[in-house]
């Protein structure tokens, strides 16, 4: 049976994909914050006590860096005192919570990427407030997994990538600050690891969880690395292989042509603002990777899958479709198919085809097709020999044609 899911912060970036993905492995009860504010403590009280979930995922938070720094009470109620309240009343009921944090709970100062034992010391406002929260669950005595995560955009609303493309719009040179380090990370993609990471829990979730999986703070970013210059660089690019206006880009640019020519890099000190940042906040992976089993892609290639799966834009019907077409053996992958027919993977991710990730939004399905033929585009055995810069459209188009067929 799914477990119960209670989602705060619905309405975000995280939170709008994780509404789209949860539903695949657990009962979601989706809140924005029109819904259950937390800024309300009594509302947030009431959403865990009448859904009695068996997760809580908490993916709202006051974002705003830079007007932290002159609002920071409500900054601190959102980020910190309400992560206590939810601490509380998931203990009650036994609930585990899943809250994110911030690359921002580090000064930058150091050279090499942050673990989760390195000592945090925030610049800002924003990053003083998401460490008070992380302290404030941590002492709830709730059963916690923290994920801390990194620069986070999505092809919607307040973002990097949209801020980029709307300026580019208006002028033909863009400066962007180059001595601050990063890892951009797709909202898509943290909502399919904590998908994931959901699903994994729930199976060990009547056995005692600390053996497997044990409670506490991890990095949950893309891998690699850059600075905020060759992320507007890298978005440039990325469009410019595009010929045709597509319609998140319309919405992001309001229609106008992209009129930038060229990305000037500019040291912090040249980009007033009122909240400093780390130099460094690249976060290492490996606790992650070593407890779940997996790693979030290259931050490049998630921008190259987010501009293309947003070019999709498929919906969660569209992707059921697609698994429905597949035929998945349940057991071993040794399993031997038929007489005249071979293995063939097709890994999807709302329809960009890619056996490289191993986070899957639908799971890898193991398909039979006739030997010397493939349901993939150009005859590819494997999605990782299709071209990375290849639009999907034709890939998804032929995704959708059977992939189990009769022998010859």
């Amino acid at each position: 049976m799914k477990p119960r899911v209670l989602l705060f912060g619905s309405a975000g970036q995280v939170g709008r994909d994780l509404a789209i993905l949860l539903p695949q492995v657990s009962l979601v009860c989706a809140l924005d914050r029109g819904q259950a504010d937390l800024l309300q403590f009594e509302a947030v009280r009431a959403s865990i006590r009448e859904s009695k979930p068996k997760f809580v995922v908490n993916a709202a938070a006051y974002t705003a860096v830079d007007r932290a720094e002159t609002e920071p009470q409500i900054a601190e109620t959102i980020n910190t005192d309400a992560l206590g309240v939810i601490g509380e009343e998931a203990k009650k009921i036994g609930a585990i919570v899943i809250h994110y944090s911030t690359d921002y709970v580090f000064d930058g100062s150091k050279d090499s990427p942050y673990v989760e034992d390195d000592l945090p010391s925030p610049l800002n406002v924003y990053g003083r407030t998401k460490l008070d929260g992380e302290v404030a669950l941590q002492e709830s005595g709730a059963e916690y997994f923290i994920l801390r995560t990194s620069s986070v955009y999505s092809t919607r609303g307040r973002n990097f990538l949209v801020a980029i493309l709307k300026r580019a719009t208006l002028h033909e040179e863009l400066q962007v600050v180059r001595d601050q380090i990063g890892a951009p990370t797709w909202s898509r993609m943290i909502a399919a690891a904590t998908t994931n990471v959901i699903q994994k829990l729930a199976i060990e979730a009547s056995r005692d969880l600390s053996e497997h999986y044990p409670s506490g703070i991890y990095h949950m970013t893309a891998a690699g690395q850059t600075s905020w210059h060759g992320f507007a660089e890298a978005i440039l690019e990325e469009y410019s292989s595009f010929p045709e206006a597509l319609p998140w880009l319309n919405d992001a640019t309001q229609g106008k042509e992209l009129v930038a020519k060229r990305v000037q890099a500019i040291s912090s000190s040249e980009y007033p603002a009122l909240a400093r940042r780390p130099i460094n906040s690249v976060l290492a992976n490996d606790k992650f990777c070593r407890v779940f089993g997996f790693r979030l892609p290259d931050w490049r290639e998630q921008l190259n899958l987010a501009v293309r799966d947003a070019q999709l834009d498929l919906t969660m019907n569209e992707v059921r479709g697609l698994r429905e077409q597949c035929t998945q053996i349940r057991g071993s992958r040794r399993s031997r198919p038929p007489k005249g027919m071979a293995f063939c993977r097709v890994n999807s991710q709302f329809g960009a085809l890619t056996a490289r990730n191993p986070i899957l939004l639908i799971p890898a399905c193991i398909c039979y097709a006739p030997l010397g033929r493939s349901p993939l585009p150009g005859g590819c055995r494997d999605a990782n020999q299709l071209p990375r810069r290849r639009c999907l459209r034709s890939s998804l188009l032929a995704a959708r044609r059977p992939l189990v067929r009769s022998p010859l």
